[in-house]
């Protein structure tokens, strides 16, 4: 458990590994921080892997996620979600949240894999980036959200849904509000692929 008003600050480049629950439930007049003291170098995200998944649900409210990055180089899991990465775990709220500043080969803000379910709504997404897909939101290989009630804007990827990404995956997206989003292909809004 998370207080309201607390910071999360991360010194030097690590990852928060989660295999239990987060409740980080702050209030609209005093949020949680997510963050890293040097930005320029960030940290390494939120980190759903081999959670179990008996596991309650993690709920992240009125909370700020920032440069959260993935490394530059490396295989498999490493380069995606910079400031969440979700890994077939399915009981995740994000609401009245911020997602800023992150950036990710894959999913800049967050990425949701294999049978991943998550919920987001009431957020926003901005300045985040991605190398190839999904500055804002990847969905992949058959995971699922409810995306709602989001602001969206000025998210910036290589190819392929500066705002979301979805390949293979459904989503139930409705009342948000894309703007000012870039992608050199495959849309700057969205991209649904497969």
């Amino acid at each position: 458990t998370i207080q309201p008003g607390v910071r999360v600050e991360f010194q030097s480049y690590k990852s928060f590994f989660v295999q239990g629950r987060i409740l980080a439930e702050g209030t609209v007049s005093d949020s949680i921080v997510f963050t890293s003291v040097h930005p320029d170098t960030g940290w390494y995200g939120l980190r759903y892997v081999s959670t179990p998944l008996t596991n309650d649900t993690s709920k992240f409210k009125y909370c700020r996620i920032e440069y959260g990055k993935t490394p530059q180089t490396g295989t498999g899991d490493a380069r995606y979600g910079g400031g969440v990465f979700i890994k077939g775990f399915g009981k995740i709220i994000f609401s009245n949240c911020l997602f800023q500043h992150n950036s990710a080969g894959w999913g800049g803000a967050i990425q949701a894999r294999d049978n991943a379910s998550i919920v987001i709504e009431h957020s926003t997404f901005r300045n985040n980036y991605a190398q190839f897909s999904g500055a804002a939101i990847r969905l992949f290989d058959f995971s699922h959200a409810v995306v709602r009630f989001n602001r969206i804007y000025n998210n910036t990827v290589g190819s392929g849904g500066a705002g979301m990404y979805l390949y293979r995956s459904d989503a139930f997206i409705y009342n948000n509000h894309f703007y000012g989003n870039v992608s050199n292909s495959s849309g700057g809004a969205a991209s649904l692929d497969n």
